[in-house]
C-alpha cells in the first residue's frame, strides 16, 4: 500500500487501527486533520474524543495544529481531553483515588521525590536504615528510586525492588518512609500508574465510565509508551469495544530503558498502516536513516520534492574538539546559505548534556561547548542565573512547562537547604516547604501567582543586564518570603545569598561563543531527545558516551552505517538504543546532515563513508594521512575529503 492510500485509509477508519510512521511522513499533520474532521462532525455533548501523547512536546504540536485548522478549537473544551498519558492517568484515575483517601498531591516528580527521600533518611529515626543502605553499593540507589507497583494478589501497593529481604527490619523502615512521603503527596512518576491500577481493580466501574465518556481514543508517539502504561490503557480502552487508534514510530523509541522490550501489540500485526516516505528530506538522508532502523526494519523513502541533502563527517582529536561546532556553522553557511539559516538556524545535537564521571573524551555536549555546562544545584556552589540561562537557551515552546518546573525545583531546593542550615537557636517557625509548580495558585495578585510570573520571566526574558536580573530576583524573593513566611536571608550568610542570586561573574549570553563572521549563523545546541519532532535546515550529531557511559555512541554505529558490521537486529541493547537516538538526530535535517566523530575511531571507516557520498572534514592539530577512497566506488558515490 502506498503512503497516500494508507493516509486516506487512516482518515476514513472509524475502528481500531495502528500507524507506523517514518520521520517526516506528515504524521502530526495527518493526526490533526483526522481530529479536525472528527471535531466538525461530533454531535455528542457529554461524550468526547480523548487524545493522548507521551510527551508535552507532542501534545503541544497537536494543540498548535488544532488552533490552525477550521473547527479544531472545538476539541480544546469539554467533553474532550488532550494531554499526556501521565496527565490522563493523574486526572481520571490517580487523583480521584488519592482525594478519596484524603491525600493532597505536593509533587509528582522523580527528582523531587529523591530529594525528599534523602532528606528523611538523614533524620535521626532512620539512622539505622541509612547505615544499612550505605553498606551495599547498590542499596542506596534502589532506596532513592523506590516506586510502587500494584499487586492484585494482595490487593495492595508494594515497592517494586527492595534492597533487602522482605522480612528484614530495614525493608520495613523503607516501606514506612515510602508511606510517609505518599501521605505528604510526594510521588514518583511511575507511582501514579500503580495508584491508577489499584483504583481500577477496586472500582471496576471506573473503566466502564471512561469508555462511555471517551468512545474514540487517539494515542500519539505510541512507541515511547512503556509496557506498564500500555497495559493500563488497554485495560481501560479495549480496542474491541471502542475505536483505539495509535500512531508512532518504533525506530524513534528513545524513552524506554530496553529497546528490546515490546510495547504490547504495537504495531498490531493485523491492523497496521505503514507510512515509509518522508517529505522532510531526500534520498541521501533517507538512505542513512534506513541503516539505523534498529527496532523495526523499515526502508525509509526520501521525497523527490525535498532537497537531495548533503552528508558530512567531521573528525577531530582532543586538541581540536572545540573547533567542531564553529566549523559546522561555517560549513552550513557554505552549503545552505545564510538566508535559509537565518529563518531556520542549524542545530547541534548530543545524546548527553552532562558529562558524568567517566574520563573518556568526548563525554557530552559540554566537551564541545564548555560554556553550556549546567550549574550544580547545591546552595554553596549553584547559581540561579546560570541555571535560568541554560534552561532558557535549551527551551522550546513545547518544553516551557518542563523548564519552569525544573527552575522552580532549584528554587525550592535552595529554600529547603537555607532553612535546614539556619541556627539552632532560631525557633520562630518550622521549615515551610514551597509547593510544587503545578500547585502554585494562578489567581492574579496572589503571592504564588507572582512566583510563577517571576519564573516564567526568567525563562522568557533572559537577563542580559544586572538591572533586569535584580528586578526579576526582587519579585521572586518577595514572593518566596511571602509564601513561606520566612526571610531566607536570615538563615544564610550574605556571601552565600549574593553568590546564589547574584549577577556578577555569570557569563552573558553573547560571551558564550566566539565572534563569528556576520554571514554565519550560530548553531543552537540541545539534546537529541529534545529535538524529536523538529525539522532543521542542518543538523550536526556530536559523538558522546552512550547511556551507560562506556562506549562512544557514533563510533559504535559506524560499522552499521557503512555496512561492514552485523545487522542491528543482532546488536546489544545499548547499541540499539544508540541507534534509536541517532535515528532521531539524522532524520531532523532537510539540507545537511553532519556527524562529529573521533578521528582514531572513524579513520578505518572513512574510505567507505566517502564511497557512499559522505564528505570528510578532518580537524586535526597535526598532519594526518588519510587512506584514499576506492576509485570505482567514488565514481558511483562521489565523496569529498578536506584536511585542515
Amino acid at each position: 500500500m502506498i503512503d497516500e492510500d494508507a493516509q486516506w485509509e487512516f482518515l476514513l477508519r472509524a475502528d481500531s487501527v495502528d500507524v507506523q510512521a517514518a520521520p517526516g511522513s506528515g504524521k502530526t499533520s495527518l493526526v490533526v486533520l483526522k481530529l479536525a474532521s472528527l471535531a466538525n462532525t461530533w454531535t455528542e455533548a457529554t461524550r468526547g474524543i480523548c487524545v493522548l501523547s507521551f510527551t508535552n512536546t507532542a501534545k503541544q504540536e497537536i494543540l498548535d495544529g488544532l488552533e490552525r485548522v477550521p473547527g479544531g478549537r472545538r476539541l480544546l473544551n469539554h467533553p474532550h481531553f488532550i494531554g499526556t498519558i501521565q496527565d490522563f492517568t493523574h486526572t481520571f484515575l490517580a487523583l480521584p483515588w488519592l482525594r478519596s483517601n484524603g491525600i493532597v498531591i505536593e509533587s509528582i516528580d522523580d527528582t523531587r521525590y529523591e530529594a525528599a527521600m534523602r532528606s528523611l533518611l538523614y533524620q535521626k529515626e532512620y539512622r539505622g536504615l541509612r547505615y544499612a543502605l550505605e553498606q551495599r553499593h547498590d542499596a542506596m540507589p534502589l532506596a532513592l528510586s523506590a516506586s510502587y507497583y500494584f499487586d492484585p494478589q494482595i490487593n495492595e501497593l508494594r515497592i517494586r525492588r527492595l534492597p533487602f529481604g522482605a522480612a528484614a527490619k530495614s525493608s520495613a523502615e523503607l516501606i514506612a518512609i515510602k508511606k510517609a512521603l505518599s501521605d505528604r503527596g510526594i510521588y514518583r512518576y511511575s507511582d501514579v500508574f500503580a495508584i491508577a491500577a489499584i483504583y481500577l481493580h477496586r472500582c471496576p466501574w471506573a473503566a466502564r465510565a471512561l469508555r462511555e465518556r471517551f468512545p474514540y481514543i487517539l494515542i500519539d508517539e505510541m512507541q515511547d509508551t512503556s509496557a506498564i502504561q500500555d497495559e493500563l490503557l488497554t485495560s481501560v480502552f479495549d480496542p474491541d469495544r471502542i475505536a483505539l487508534q495509535r500512531v508512532g514510530d518504533l525506530n524513534q523509541r528513545i524513552f524506554s530503558e530496553d529497546t528490546n522490550d515490546p510495547i504490547g501489540t504495537f504495531p498490531h500485526p493485523d491492523r497496521t498502516l505503514e507510512l515509509s516516505r518522508s517529505r522532510r528530506f531526500g534520498t541521501a538522508i533517507a538512505r542513512t536513516a534506513s541503516q539505523l532502523t534498529a527496532t523495526r526494519n523499515q526502508q525509509i523513502l526520501g521525497s523527490a520534492h525535498a532537497p537531495e541533502g548533503a552528508l558530512a563527517v567531521i573528525t577531530f582529536d582532543e586538541g581540536s574538539i572545540l573547533k567542531v561546532i564553529p566549523y559546522f556553522e561555517k560549513l552550513a553557511t557554505e552549503k545552505i546559505g545564510a538566508d535559509i539559516l537565518q529563518i531556520n538556524p542549524p542545530r547541534v545535537l548530543a545524546g548527553r548534556l552532562t558529562p558524568g564521571t567517566s574520563n573518556k573524551l568526548p563525554r557530552s555536549l559540554t566537551c564541545y561547548a564548555p560554556h553550556l555546562a549546567p550549574a550544580p544545584k547545591a546552595v554553596d556552589t549553584g547559581r540561579l542565573i546560570t541555571v535560568a540561562r541554560r534552561l532558557a537557551m535549551m527551551t522550546t515552546n513545547g518544553t516551557m512547562g518542563e523548564a519552569a518546573h525544573e527552575l522552580w525545583d532549584v528554587i525550592r531546593s535552595f529554600s529547603r537547604s537555607a532553612q535546614t542550615s539556619r541556627p539552632a537557636s532560631t525557633v520562630e517557625k518550622p521549615p515551610a516547604h514551597l509547593p510544587g509548580f503545578r500547585n502554585l495558585d494562578r489567581t492574579p495578585g496572589s503571592l504564588e501567582h507572582a512566583a510563577r510570573s517571576a519564573v516564567m520571566s526568567m525563562l522568557l526574558n533572559p537577563a542580559d543586564t544586572e538591572e533586569i536580573w535584580a528586578a526579576q530576583v526582587a519579585t521572586l524573593q518577595d514572593a518566596v518570603t511571602g509564601i513561606t513566611g520566612i526571610d531566607h536571608k536570615r538563615f544564610t550568610t550574605p556571601a552565600t545569598w549574593r553568590e546564589w542570586f547574584g549577577f556578577a561573574h555569570a557569563p552573558a549570553p553573547a560571551e558564550a561563543a566566539e565572534q563569528r563572521p556576520l554571514n554565519e549563523v550560530a548553531a543552537i545546541p540541545s539534546t537529541t531527545a529534545s529535538a524529536k519532532g523538529e525539522t532543521h535546515s542542518a543538523t550536526l550529531l556530536l559523538e558522546c558516551l552512550d547511556r551507560r557511559g562506556k562506549n562512544h555512541d557514533l563510533s559504535t554505529l559506524l560499522p552499521y552505517l557503512t555496512g561492514t558490521g552485523q545487522t542491528l537486529a543482532r546488536a546489544s541493547a545499548d547499541t540499539k538504543y544508540a541507534a534509536c537516538l541517532a535515528f532521531v538526530g539524522v532524520t531532523r535535517p532537510r539540507h545537511l546532515l553532519a556527524l562529529a566523530v573521533r578521528h582514531d575511531s572513524a579513520e578505518r571507516y572513512l574510505p567507505d563513508l566517502q564511497a557512499m557520498g559522505w564528505e570528510v572534514h578532518c580537524l586535526l592539530d597535526g598532519v594526518e594521512t588519510m587512506p584514499k577512497p576506492d576509485e570505482k566506488a567514488s565514481a558511483k558515490w562521489p565523496g569529498q575529503l578536506t584536511i585542515l
